[in-house]
């Protein structure tokens, strides 16, 4: 049990690390709110935070601080390297008072931190797992106290808060822009790029094409199928416009079996080019059907600035009318466009 009282400075900091996160000014302000305090009221001459990364599978360092210059770099760690790795391997903390000598300290941890001692590493804990661990250290083999440790694990939970924000805002704004389905732009996504791209266009006099398309046939697979193997058959051609594209180019999913991709600096024929691409690598796939393989097709049209007008954006409004619009263009053969190689 805890018997030091935590005075009403460390409170008062504590409040105002809070209060940071309820505001969420950004979670690298929030870190650096947290990690400078917590090495303050600790004592310690530096303090570092360190979260695990899903891609690499590294301990990286987000935030680091020290006495003298405010910052230090340290290397990323395995998953199951140093104190840190031990730490979030199994949810407890750990401390020492002879870090160059302790096996659980990795000489990675205390590069840069000249003369360190003494360390206390806390893990960010969820309900589920650790996310993560903050450290801090001495040059001095004083133990760390238990009233530090109650401190640094109130840190370390506001840290977990600020994470799991940023996670949740993070969805928030991908929903926003993103179809749940096929991951590519949705409806009001596409027309907010539009907008941009066709002041963009005006001002500086380019081209900029959208590619409509539209899955022929689709309430019938549906009906056939089913709505599971529908819905795959819209991620796995969502996939296929999205590999045809550039990285510059904005596809997006219009509504249920709907379609289209912004490409700026093209104009028709190069868009032409690009349906073309799409329309015959979806053809020449195979789809999952109730009974093995199935066939699918596109239905594709295009319209551009300035040849069709000022209103890229309407555009994308009331898209069927304009995919079967484009479509009874004249059927002409794209002309060699650089573009579209």
């Amino acid at each position: 049990m805890v018997k030091a009282m935590i005075s009403t400075d460390m409170l008062n900091r504590i409040f105002f690390i809070a209060e940071r996160v309820l505001v969420f000014d950004g979670i690298d302000s929030v870190f650096e709110h947290i990690i400078k305090t917590a090495a303050q009221l600790t004592k310690a001459d530096a303090a570092a935070i360190r979260l695990f990364d899903m891609d690499s599978g590294d301990l990286r360092l987000i935030k680091g601080y020290d006495s003298v210059t405010g910052f230090f770099e340290q290397p990323h760690l395995g998953l199951a390297e140093g104190i840190a790795g031990h730490v979030v391997m199994t949810g407890k903390q750990y401390s020492t008072v002879d870090a160059p000598k302790d096996k659980k300290i990795s000489k990675k941890e205390l590069m840069n931190i000249k003369g360190a001692k003494s360390a206390l590493c806390i893990p960010l804990r969820t309900k589920d797992t650790a996310l993560g661990c903050v450290t801090v250290f001495r040059k001095n083999r004083e133990k760390f106290t238990d009233q530090e440790s109650l401190l640094l694990n109130i840190f370390a939970s506001q840290a977990v808060v600020a994470i799991e924000k940023t996670k949740l805002v993070d969805e928030l704004e991908k929903q926003a822009k993103f179809d749940s389905l096929t991951g590519l732009h949705n409806a009001g996504s596409l027309y907010h790029q539009a907008e941009m791209l066709m002041k963009l266009a005006l001002r500086y006099s380019y081209e900029v094409s959208i590619v409509f398309m539209k899955v022929d046939n689709f309430a019938k697979f549906q009906d056939t199928h089913g709505s599971l193997l529908a819905d795959k058959l819209l991620i796995d051609i969502s996939k296929i416009i999205r590999d045809q594209c550039r990285n510059t180019d904005i596809s997006g999913r219009l509504n249920a079996e709907e379609f289209a991709v912004i490409v700026p600096y093209t104009g028709k024929d190069g868009a032409y080019v690009l349906a073309d691409k799409i329309s015959k690598s979806v053809s020449s796939a195979r789809f999952v059907g109730k009974k093995g393989s199935v066939k699918a097709s596109l239905t594709a049209g295009v319209v551009s600035f300035p040849d069709d007008g000022f209103d890229i954006p309407e555009m994308l409004v009331d898209s069927s009318k304009k995919v079967f619009k484009a479509r009874r263009k004249p059927a002409k053969k794209p002309a060699a466009c650089s573009r579209r190689k």
